[in-house]
């Protein structure tokens, strides 16, 4: 009786190892950065995409209607305090933000190709838009952005950091938004 008492326990040990499925590391969300193309004149798609872009309360630093070229200031983000963000345009200083952690904006607007250390400090963003019309009644756009966390204020770039697509996303959709509510 006593040996069956301690294989009992060992034999359940077996079974629950046995029945323990291996988990699949979470997949990353790799976003294809590729153009979307709008049901709309080009005039109409421009005006959406620099209400959109106004929107992002990010400064323009030049916007050809001609080129179809809207790009963004280069901007430094950092958090204040928990949760709140703030975007600035100039570099920080040495030891500027430093109580400043980025990492939860961070995992939200992007995914790293590598491993990076724990806690950047800020992030240097830079965002481009072209707008080209492919029809009279059709319109492409297409958005760079680029995103590079900085640890140390000396580091720098670390590690290889790709946007989910989560401002692209973002603004694709309510540049429609904005377009559907003036064809109403």
């Amino acid at each position: 009786m006593k040996r069956l008492g301690l294989s009992l326990p060992l034999f359940v040990i077996m079974v629950g190892c046995i029945a323990e499925t291996p988990q699949e590391p979470p997949r990353r969300e790799i976003y294809k950065n590729e153009p979307v193309t709008f049901s709309a004149p080009y005039d109409d798609v421009w005006a959406a995409a620099v209400t959109a872009i106004e929107e992002l309360k990010w400064d323009i630093k030049n916007a050809d209607k001609g080129m179809g070229i809207i790009q963004l200031r280069t901007s430094y983000v950092y958090n204040t305090s928990f949760g709140k963000y703030e975007r600035v345009y100039l570099e920080p200083k040495n030891g500027e933000f430093e109580h400043s952690k980025i990492k939860p904006y961070l995992r939200k607007i992007s995914y790293y190709e590598q491993d990076a250390p724990p806690i950047p400090e800020f992030v240097r963003e830079t965002l481009n838009v072209k707008v080209k019309a492919i029809s009279p009644y059709e319109t492409q756009i297409k958005i760079n952005y680029e995103i590079m966390p900085y640890y140390n204020y000396r580091i720098g770039y670390l590690g290889t950091v790709r946007s989910k697509g989560y401002v692209e996303k973002r603004l694709f959709k309510r540049i429609q938004e904005i377009l559907t509510k003036k064809g109403q």
